[in-house]
């Protein structure tokens, strides 16, 4: 770093890093190396100085390149909406959607196996919003009401790739089966298995997730997408998985979601 007095221009010490290089500082050669780098930075300190800038104007000219770079990115912003309004909605998310009184009912059937009452019993607690039975459903804002198995999302996977798998067999029903609950303090979830064909023929794309699923109830500080760490979650301990007896036969029916999480006409 320079300094500049009144009549001279100094070069503040350098120090040397002995970690990094293997440099003794009491070398002869070192030492002549600094004192020729010394007289060349001072013999041409006020050039060097002159062709600087303030801080004050360093920060000026930083956030001038900010200003106009997020300008860009906004400007670049709309006009890709504008691109996508052009070209139609964009899909969220292929799924198998099923019916939420065939979910809930297949958790009622199931209510005697393993601990899944005590399931309930946090489920249907005062602390749900006072959620009830009724008939062979739930209510209750933390029950899931669009009850589906993802099988592709838009962030692991593109348009073109979803369109693909997924466009021939929008619209046609599938069987499944529930085969065992899972849950934490967080969240709910039926582990499923999936045909290898729809009801008409049509060869079922594998789901893209893992764990194929679906969600039945959130808790209001959760997050429906944690879903998908259950079963890690039981490995570890801090989560249940009761398996059922029997699987438990559901039947749903292949569709794309928009991002406002509503099905998609089909063509």
């Amino acid at each position: 770093m320079l300094r500049v007095g009144t009549d001279t221009v100094g070069l503040q010490q350098v120090g040397y890093d002995t970690a990094k290089a293997k440099v003794k500082i009491e070398d002869p050669a070192v030492k002549e190396m600094e004192e020729r780098l010394r007289k060349c930075m001072i013999k041409a300190g006020y050039e060097l100085l002159a062709r600087g800038t303030s801080l004050k104007a360093s920060r000026d000219a930083f956030r001038d390149q900010v200003i106009l770079r997020v300008r860009a990115l906004s400007a670049k912003k709309q006009v890709d909406t504008a691109g996508d309004k052009a070209s139609g909605p964009k899909v969220k998310l292929a799924s198998i959607d099923v019916p939420w009184e065939l979910v809930h009912q297949t958790i009622k059937a199931q209510s005697t196996t393993g601990n899944i009452s005590d399931f309930l019993a946090m489920a249907l607690s005062d602390h749900a919003h006072n959620a009830s039975w009724d008939h062979d459903h739930y209510k209750g804002e933390l029950f899931v009401k669009q009850t589906h198995v993802t099988m592709m999302f838009w962030q692991r996977s593109t348009q073109e790739a979803i369109q693909q798998a997924f466009k021939p067999v929008l619209g046609a029903e599938v069987e499944l089966q529930a085969r065992a609950l899972l849950w934490g303090d967080g969240v709910a979830a039926l582990e499923v298995s999936i045909a290898d064909a729809t009801l008409d023929g049509k060869e079922v794309p594998p789901c893209a997730n893992g764990f194929s699923h679906i969600t039945v109830w959130v808790a209001e500080d959760a997050q429906a997408r944690t879903s998908n760490l259950l079963p890690r979650l039981v490995e570890e301990g801090v989560a249940q998985r009761v398996e059922f007896t029997a699987p438990v036969p559901l039947s749903g029916k292949f569709s794309f979601w928009d991002f406002e999480n509503n099905p998609l006409p089909i063509d």
